[in-house]
Parts: structure tokens; sequence; C-alpha cells
């Protein structure tokens, strides 16, 4: 057997796993974001006109074992149905780039969306069990270690003079981009219940760790999401809020105290770093006037493009107020006018319409307590999912965030004993 058979059989071999294991496919999409920030994956290998990427071959697994669950239902639910709707969308405005602006051109930008979809689908599909969100939550706060653990090595390393590859640049402390910094953020969220927990042990300090790395990385939306989180958690949650508040500071100073301890300079550079963060309007500035430019200027023309989105492939170059252009090739920074731009208002409606079902959902089930979970609680996830929404003002999501979505649809309609895979189960105990 060839190196392609053995290959072959591998993927297979996978791919059955990820349909019965839906832990294994949120092992998958975080052990691949890792994977790509310490740079230890390729970024891709070339397969004709276009290059494969890691993340492409997840996707392909994450569908492919979405599909097979779905041919399983005896019907689907809603926020299946409309997933796969945007999913067709997606697929009408990458074939439509194909011919005009080639194929390598139409697949780059049409990834993010095709990831996003896919990941999604395949967690909506899964039986919300208080197990399996156990499992993810679990391996959620593991990958957030993991990312802290990331960031202080590169500190460290800057500190010692190393920059360059693995360590980026020597004279920022924003060593992680806002998609992991978001993550650290959510784990934050999903800990919190944490603090009060005298049988927790060293997770008691958790989420107060997580919040000092999340201020020193200085991504304001993360600030701004952290802080929308831990509101909404606090009047979720308000017996648990009254208590652990005075706890949180206590921690939080602490371990800002540590750090100045530790680190040569760090109070100063600290200091001047998050004051200019806080300060600073001209990023934000930069980008709505970008924003304004591709929704008017070279925004969707005639009904089709208004309704199905511009082609992929036709990029997003614009040009600013003050005559700078922007290259196509540099995102708007904002989900809600990309996805206007290439799904069109349709997708945009379709995309609202499911976060509506997932919140709604998560928030109904938590109440009745129907479905439980020792750490991913309905209402830890109702929280992470709608943090999302204020994230995508100035980023776009990755897979990691498109399975929380898919795990609150999934939550959502758990009581519709109608979408049950038949005959086969599509989990089995770990």
């Amino acid at each position: 057997m060839g190196v392609l058979g053995v290959g072959a059989v591998a993927g297979l071999a996978l791919l059955e796993v990820t349909i019965r294991r839906s832990d294994v496919g949120a092992s998958l999409v975080l052990g691949l974001l890792l994977l790509r920030e310490t740079g230890f994956v390729d970024m891709g290998v070339a397969a004709g006109p276009v290059r494969i990427q890691a993340t492409d071959l997840v996707f392909v697994v994450l569908f492919a074992a979405a599909v097979a669950r779905l041919l399983r239902m005896d019907r689907s639910t809603t926020t299946q149905r409309l997933l796969i709707t945007i999913g067709l969308l997606t697929i009408w405005a990458l074939v439509r780039g194909t011919g005009p602006f080639g194929i390598p051109a139409a697949v780059n930008e049409a990834r993010q969306f095709l990831w996003f979809t896919g990941s999604a689908l395949y967690f909506a599909t899964v039986e919300p069990r208080r197990e399996l969100l156990d499992r993810i939550g679990r391996l959620w706060l593991a990958a957030a270690v993991m990312l802290a653990v990331i960031a202080l090595i590169r500190w460290v390393g800057n500190t010692a003079g190393l920059s360059g590859g693995f360590f980026g640049r020597d004279d920022d402390l924003r060593v992680l981009p806002a998609a992991m910094t978001l993550i650290i953020s959510q784990a934050a969220m999903l800990s919190f219940p944490f603090i009060v927990d005298r049988t927790a042990g060293w997770r008691r300090y958790l989420a107060p760790g997580l919040l000092v790395l999340i201020v020193v990385l200085q991504h304001r939306t993360v600030w701004v999401v952290t802080a929308v989180g831990a509101l909404l958690l606090c009047r979720r949650e308000r017996a648990i809020a009254r208590r652990a508040v005075t706890l949180l500071l206590s921690v939080i100073v602490l371990f800002t105290a540590l750090a100045f301890a530790l680190f040569d300079d760090a109070e100063i550079q600290l200091t001047d770093q998050l004051a200019t963060s806080a300060q600073s309007t001209a990023t934000f500035e930069w980008r709505l006037e970008g924003w304004r430019a591709l929704l008017t200027d070279t925004g969707p023309e005639g009904v089709e493009e208004v309704v199905a989105g511009k082609p992929f492939g036709s990029g997003y170059e614009r040009t600013l107020p003050n005559g700078r252009t922007v290259s196509g090739h540099i995102s708007p920074h904002n989900y809600y006018v990309e996805a206007v731009l290439r799904v069109g208002v349709a997708g945009l409606l379709l995309l609202v319409l499911i976060y509506a079902i997932a919140l709604r959902g998560t928030s109904a089930v938590s109440r009745s307590g129907s479905v439980g979970a020792g750490l991913l609680t309905p209402t830890v996830l109702h929280v992470m999912i709608a943090v999302q929404l204020v994230f995508y003002v100035t980023y776009a999501p990755d897979m990691s965030q498109a399975m929380l979505l898919g795990l609150g649809c999934a939550v959502a309609s758990g009581d519709t004993a109608g979408a049950r895979p038949v005959p086969h189960r599509t989990e089995v105990a770990a």
C-alpha cells in the first residue's frame, strides 16, 4: 500500500472517530489553532492552482462527519437547515468568483466562510449531553492554559532579547492575536464559578490569572468582550457573583504585583502601553472609514449582489478619505460588513437568526435545567456565544467560535426528539 493508500485509510479512520466522538472534533479544532500559533504546522502545500492548508483538511473531516450525521437523522433542525443555506450561499459566491478572479483568489477569500459553516454545522449535530459538554469545556480550558504558556514564553524570550519567528517582536506586549486572546477571555468566563469553589484547588486562581493576561495583551476589543461577558455572568449567576467579586479583585491585584516583581521595568512599560492602547482611536477610525468605503464606494451593485453578495475573489480594496488606498487582501476587520459583501443581506439575516435561536435556546435551557453540565453549562455557553457578537464588530470568527455556536444550536434543539440520529448514536462514552 502506497503513501496515498495509507493516508486514505488514516483519513477514513479519523472520519469515523469524528462522527462518533464530538470531543475528537473539538480536539482537532483547538489543537490545530495551537499548532498554527506556535508555527509547528506548515501553512500549506501546493495542489494545482490552490494551496491546501491544514485547516482545510480539518474542515473536510468536520464537514464530511456533519453530512454523515445528517444522513442518519430522520429530520434536521431549523439551525442546521439555516447553516446549510449559508453554506449554499457561500458556494454560490465562490462559483461566481472563480471565472473573473481565478480559482486561487476566490478560494482564499471563501475559506473563512467555509471553515466557519462547516465547524458550526458539525457541532450543531451533536447530542448535548452533560459528559460531552464537560469534556469540551476541559479542552477549552486546556487550550487557554497553553496559550497563556505561549504568551509567557514569548514575554520571557523578548526580555532576554529574543525576537522574530516564534517570539515575534521584542517591543510589543501583544504577543498573541485577538482571536487567541478571545479564547483566553472565554476560558476565564468558563472558570468563573471555580473562584468560590473551595474544592477546585489551583483552578480557583485560573480566572483571575487569565484576566490579568487579557489586560496585558492589550486587545481593546477583547477588553470590551471580557467586560460584557463578566456583566452577563454576574447577571445570570448572582449568587456566585456576590461571593466572587471580592476574591477576584484581590487575586488580580496579587497577580499584577507578582508580574511587576518578576520583570524589570514591567510597571513602566505596561503602564505606558496600556495608556496608549486605551487612548488611541486611530485604528478604529481607520476601520470605520474603510467599512463606509466598502459598503458605498465599492459595495454590492444590483439586486443579486445586494441579496447574495459579491463573488469571492473581488477583494476588499478601498480608498479612505485621506487618499490612502488599502490593499484588497486586507479584510474589512468587521464580520458583519464582510458577510454583507460576500453572502449578502440574506446571509447576514440568516446568521443573525441562527444566533438568535442559539442564544434564546441556551437561555431557556439554563433556566429550565433540562440540559446541565458541571463545567460548560448552558448559562456559560450562552455568555460565550453572546460575546462573539461584540468581537465580530472588529474581527472575523474562526473554527473555535463556530464550534461554540454549533454547540449552542445543539443545546437549543436538544429536546427535539425528531432530530436524533437513527439508528446509530453519534457519541460514545469516553
